[in-house]
């Protein structure tokens, strides 16, 4: 099932960046895309956008070259790191239960892993 959303997703994608010079994937569809196709949109959409990553008003999400940082370090100490509290600065809602499970180790959610 998941492989038919994808096709869907990017045949989606693809014709409606050809018809509507404008337009923006929802965020449920943009993940679904692979990621040198995500990056691309990105780069075109916003120059420069490696300094707007760091800017609270153009956030787009925990983006970290990852070989630079310890991504087993985040996932470990969870509550050192920030994670919930970037998880909704970012936007989302995260209730008591889920950051108590986010900080207890717990993965993320697809939806949480990536914040459009």
């Amino acid at each position: 099932m998941l492989i038919i959303r994808q096709i869907v997703a990017r045949t989606k994608f693809f014709l409606a960046t050809k018809i509507f010079a404008d337009f923006t994937p929802n965020c449920r569809d943009f993940v679904l895309l692979n990621t040198a196709t995500q990056l691309c949109f990105i780069q075109k959409r916003n120059e420069g956008y490696e300094e707007l990553l760091c800017e609270p008003e153009c956030y787009f999400g925990l983006s970290y070259p990852v070989e630079l940082i310890d991504l087993e370090e985040y996932r470990r100490y969870p509550e050192d790191y920030g994670v919930v509290a970037s998880l909704t600065n970012a936007g989302l809602e995260i209730t008591e239960e889920r950051e108590a499970a986010i900080e207890a180790g717990a993965e993320l959610f697809p939806e949480e892993g990536v914040v459009c």
